[in-house]
């Protein structure tokens, strides 16, 4: 697998729906230029439509499971990742080699990055000689496997002198340590250097030749690992023309169906990046099943369209174990012909998010299917802290070894059952809260008045966005819009966009269940959007979620799941529950190396999202009725009356009240002219006006519905505070059809104006509720109904 850096990962947000038909995974294409047979077509054109006949394929199991003329023979192995791609090298990690081999590996593939080795003065050249020599002495044989980064590999394909020298250079080495018990492979999952990565005008072939040719020069008989193009897949395999050389071993990589194995994965394309719990094997039944919590999580619309349509597509597929087989077929079909033999170099599950159970009945498919044919196997990766392996926690997982076909130890721990499904689907989403983070009307500003800031970070540093003298962001139309150019060739430089939550405070964020924020993203960069904080250990990356962009979607708005923020892997590891109630600032950042453009950003904010088309799911907890207005009083005996309020006596507020319908309807008429006039309904908790304390509670649920505005202001009454100031209170969009609203009593805070007071202590002494319009210039209605307190 590529560790990619760039915009161009294994993406099949618009490819796989053609895989499912049973198209070859991979690259499709013409055939090979390969020898013809009696029937006039291509081997490639008779292995791609199955006429091979069965008395061609009877010998194949035996033929891939023979040794080459090196006598370099292997049946069973992982990938050993993270020794020598990324991070530190770990001598403590050479135990894993004896590990293995007595669970019953008798391999591993050992990837590397080709730049740690073109210095001969690396310390790394020493650390793999005592990495091959443990593995010598522990027995198990190892596949080093040049593994190139997207942009090392990139420069390869177009003329790096230094990839083929050092092929020579390993091929010359390797041979020290036995031929049977080490193999060279020349390049994981080539692509394309330029356009699509399955782009067909590349042709893979002649820059295969010429890796193999460097690697024969520094030895005649080491035995090479080739592939074929476009990810290494079955596709690029059936492309490949074979090259006469006994001591050859050809690798194919397999993650059918993408949907499932790559569920989570933020770099394969957005539709797999947003997708958790698909099902194995699929069906229309536990697709429907699975898609409440998927759509949950997607931020747009369009997003959460086109998921649907492509995972139902999974689901009529008929994906399985025997289309595992009919596909892996082709492959050993093509070694017939070609007198080749096959290692599986790769296989597996991304572990976060999908069904356990059903990654384990995956695992098992495709490892049989290979043992079937007579392939060697090698699943991705084997790494505590890496994503795919037999890792849960830190411990060795027994149903995952189990379904490698290994022998467990006794400690390793037991495959939790798959989740159980509980979300139900909103058919009416609606903001049961909303708290206003900035919407940039008053220039770099957040709504509390905290400048947003803006700067360039990188190796080397981009001059160009030298900060402004006054450190803000620059603000155009009532918007943040700011430009940027990522260099290619620069993994770690970019600019980003910070704006605060108040100056010297942090927000608890958990009383909301999603970010929502308007973006326009020009260029073609992901956005990266982080909630950031100063008390956080700056040695790891903040909880983040990654966002795609197109130029023609314009301002989109995005509704992220706070669920979906986590980090992204790399420095240390933070509490992310933690760090998410200790929220400074929102930062927003273009991630794609190798483009440019302009990124506007407007209307962040947090809201509780919940399902006004069924109330009851909003409230699981004991309610406290306050007011239904079915009579004059609430189940408490607290009473409603309506006021009008004005600057100018001048310009009076016209207003009226009724309780009609079990509701309470207020008509206003706001006079424009003045700074602020409004038409408010006060609803008391109880009879004799006593407080209660709601800070003790969970939320306030009410109904709500207005004509003639859209923003209605909700707060909550004390006795003995400073009346020069605004009392705690959340603002609602709202709309003309009676809607439930869910109010969390962490959300309810000071607007900023006048003197500031406890909120807490406010909210230990609240006496009544109170419903404002209060945009002046506006004239129209708006009801209030079903008034209840939730207990914890």
């Amino acid at each position: 697998m590529m560790r990619l850096t760039t915009s161009r990962p294994r993406s099949f947000q618009s490819l796989w729906p053609a895989l499912l038909l049973g198209a070859l995974v991979g690259c499709s294409g013409g055939p090979a230029q390969t020898e013809q047979i009696q029937t006039g077509q291509t081997q490639t054109e008779q292995i791609q439509t199955g006429q091979v006949q069965a008395d061609q394929t009877q010998d194949i199991q035996a033929q891939l499971a023979a040794p080459v003329q090196s006598g370099f023979a292997i049946k069973r192995g992982v990938n050993l990742t993270g020794w020598f791609q990324y991070g530190d090298y770990n001598p403590a990690r050479l135990g894993d080699l004896a590990v293995l081999k007595k669970m019953g590996a008798d391999f591993v593939r050992l990837p590397i990055e080709p730049t740690r080795f073109y210095d001969a003065a690396s310390p790394d050249w020493k650390n793999l000689e005592t990495t091959l020599s443990e593995a010598g002495r522990v027995g198990i044989k190892v596949i080093v496997d040049l593994h190139p980064a997207y942009n090392t590999q990139r420069l390869a394909l177009t003329g790096d002198a230094r990839y083929p020298a050092l092929l020579t250079t390993l091929a010359r080495k390797l041979p020290a340590y036995g031929l049977g018990n080490v193999a060279l492979e020349l390049m994981n999952e080539p692509i394309a250097p330029t356009g699509d990565a399955c782009n067909p005008a590349f042709d893979w072939n002649p820059w295969q030749a010429k890796f193999h040719a460097a690697a024969r020069a520094g030895s005649k008989d080491l035995t090479l690992i080739l592939t074929g193009s476009c990810w290494g897949g079955i596709g690029g395999l059936l492309k490949v023309r074979a090259i006469d050389d006994p001591k050859l071993i050809y690798s194919l990589h397999n993650y059918d169906e993408m949907p499932f194995t790559h569920q989570g994965a933020s770099w394969s394309g957005w539709t797999l990046a947003y997708s958790r719990g698909v099902p194995y094997p699929p069906t229309p039944a536990n697709i429907a099943a699975a898609l409440p919590e998927i759509l949950y999580r997607v931020p747009t619309a369009r997003m959460r369209s086109q998921i649907q349509t492509e995972l139902e597509a999974y689901g009529k597929s008929g994906f399985g174990q025997a289309t595992m087989q009919t596909r892996l077929q082709k492959a050993a079909d093509w070694a017939r012909v070609n007198k080749a033999r096959l290692l599986l170099g790769e296989y597996g599950v991304l572990k976060t998010v999908a069904p356990p159970q059903d990654r384990l009945s995956w695992i098992t498919d495709m490892r049989s299917s290979a043992e079937k044919l007579g392939m060697a196997y090698a699943m991705w990766d084997y790494n505590p802290e890496g994503s795919f392996g037999p890792f849960r926690n830190g411990k060795l997982e027994a149903g995952v070894l189990k379904a490698q076909g290994f022998t467990p130890p006794a400690d390793a721990v037991a495959t939790p059952p798959n989740p159980v499904l509980t979300r139900s689907p909103m058919s009416n989403p609606v903001e049961a809260a909303r708290l206003e983070f900035a919407d940039f009307a008053q220039g770099s500003q957040s709504n509390s008045g905290a400048p947003t800031s803006y700067y360039a970070y990188g190796k080397p540093e981009m001059p160009k966005y030298t900060p402004s003298p006054d450190g803000r962001a620059p603000i155009q139309g009532g918007h943040l819009q700011f430009a940027y150019d990522l260099p290619l060739n620069n993994d770690f430089a970019g600019v980003a966009a910070v704006v605060p939550y108040k100056v010297g405070a942090v927000l608890d964020t958990t009383p909301y269940t999603h970010l929502r924020l308007r973006l326009k993203v020009t260029g073609g960069s992901k956005v990266r959007v982080e909630l950031a904080s100063s008390k956080l250990d700056s040695g790891g990356d903040h909880p983040n979620v990654e966002l795609p962009t197109q130029d023609d979607w314009g301002w989109e708005t995005y509704t992220i799941a706070l669920e979906n923020f986590a980090q992204s892997g790399w420095g240390k590891k933070i509490d992310v529950a933690a760090a998410l109630k200790l929220v400074e600032n929102v930062a927003i950042t273009p991630i794609s190396t190798g483009t440019a453009g302009e990124i506007s950003v407007d209307d962040i904010a947090l809201v509780r999202m919940a399902d006004a088309a069924n109330p009851g799911s909003l409230n699981s907890a004991q309610a406290l009725p306050i007011q239904d207005f079915s009579g004059a009083a609430g189940a408490l005996g607290g009473v409603t009356d309506a006021y009008g309020y004005e600057q100018d006596a001048a310009k009076k507020t016209v207003l009226s009240s009724s309780q009609s319908g079990g509701a309470l309807n207020v008509e206003f008429q706001l006079v424009g002219g003045q700074d602020w006039a409004g038409a408010m309904a006060v609803t008391g908790f109880q009879k004799n006006d006593a407080p209660i304390d709601v800070q003790e509670l969970a939320a306030v649920r009410l109904d709500l519905a207005a004509t003639g505005t859209d923003n209605l202001r909700i707060e909550f009454g004390a006795d003995g505070f400073e009346t020069a100031s605004d009392n705690p209170q959340v603002r609602l969009k709202v709309t003309p059809k009676l809607t439930t609203y869910r109010l969390p009593i962490s959300a309810f805070e000071q607007a900023g104006w006048g003197k500031a007071v406890s909120v807490s202590e406010f909210l230990k002494r609240a006496k009544n509720i109170s419903v404002f319009a209060d945009t002046v210039g506006t004239q129209g209605k708006f009801t209030v109904d079903n008034i209840v307190l939730e207990r914890k």
